[in-house]
């Protein structure tokens, strides 16, 4: 199992912070590998919405089913995305903090093919850094005027 997490704070508040990362459409903006994050059932979201993740991957395009695993608004969604090599759980967390909002993004991957699991501390590398980028970019996002 690889975990991995970034945390920062964002001076803005906690429901606005919220409200960004609860959208599937501004994913694309901030998660450096997503093309598309679709919410496929019903709004408002809540646990057991279907998800399709598409992300960019050596210069392909791929695909993840996932379920909304979690939903605490304004606090807390969790995200659980399977396909045939891995079952990723991706939660973010807001709270309030000293300027404004803590965030925190965690990630667990379980890797399911032999070959993926040879690759682990390479993918515990890549998604670290991923992550930590990723979080930066939603700060900057959400700090610009």
């Amino acid at each position: 199992m690889i975990h991995c997490e970034a945390t920062i704070e964002i001076d803005k508040p906690p429901e606005a912070v919220f409200a960004f990362v609860d959208d599937a459409a501004q994913s694309p903006r901030w998660v450096g590998m997503c093309q598309t994050l679709e919410v496929l059932g019903p709004l408002p979201k809540r646990v057991g919405t279907k998800l399709r993740y598409s992300y960019k991957q050596g210069g392909a395009v791929r695909a993840m089913e996932g379920t909304v695993t979690g939903y605490e608004p304004p606090r807390r969604i969790e995200m659980t995305f399977t396909d045939k090599g891995f079952r990723i759980v991706v939660a973010y967390h807001v709270e309030h903090a000293v300027i404004g909002t803590g965030f925190r993004e965690t990630i667990d991957i379980e890797a399911k093919l032999f070959f993926a699991k040879l690759m682990a501390p390479l993918m515990r590398a890549a998604t670290r850094r991923q992550i930590a980028k990723d979080v930066a970019k939603l700060k900057e996002l959400l700090e610009s005027p």
